[in-house]
């Protein structure tokens, strides 16, 4: 993840002289893909820096921001994006259906960022929409995903990514082995 500052941590990295430097250091610690913070207000991020490390690195780019229109996912192509990150919990369901249209449209992955059952809810009935599933959403149990469970049923449906991997606990790490994660974020 490549951001410049964090509201909570005040300037990052301020050593590296450019988000592509920042990219490069990022490539040769073994990163196989990049985000690049674009929120220009808390962050300090903008369309440039992702276009500066999209044309500097062999690997996919995710635009990372608080996106909540079609618009902004062309703009995150425009600017040199391999992906874009969405936000369940920000989102209605029209506007995801709308994103992700947009999204794989233009050849664009998606890492939709869902942290609870309402986001789960929210999101699976378009996911499977768009990209097919059982369309059974009665035969779906949320509770599935949970602890309690953790065979999840709409596992092959799409790709698990746990967060702040490095701050999990041992675990936290075995329980999203166990559901099937295998993508880490590392931040």
């Amino acid at each position: 993840e490549l951001k410049k500052h964090s509201p909570a941590e005040g300037e990052l990295d301020g050593a590296l002289a450019s988000p592509a430097d920042q990219a490069h250091a990022y490539m040769q610690g073994g990163a196989a893909v990049l985000s690049v913070l674009t929120e220009p207000a808390r962050f300090r991020g903008s369309l440039y820096d992702l276009h500066s490390v999209a044309t500097s690195v062999a690997t996919p780019v995710m635009r990372k921001d608080f996106l909540v229109s079609r618009y902004q996912v062309r703009e995150a192509r425009l600017a040199g994006a391999s992906g874009v990150l969405l936000i369940a919990a920000m989102l209605d369901a029209k506007q995801m259906q709308g994103m992700l249209e947009a999204a794989f449209e233009l050849g664009l992955f998606v890492l939709m960022e869902v942290f609870d059952e309402p986001d789960l809810e929210k999101a699976v009935p378009v996911l499977e929409q768009l990209l097919g599933g059982d369309r059974n959403i009665e035969a779906f149990n949320p509770g599935d995903w949970t602890r309690d469970n953790p065979q999840a049923h709409y596992a092959a449906l799409v790709q698990l990514v746990d967060g702040s991997w490095l701050s999990f606990t041992p675990p936290e790490r075995s329980w999203g082995l166990e559901i099937g994660t295998r993508i880490a974020i590392i931040i």
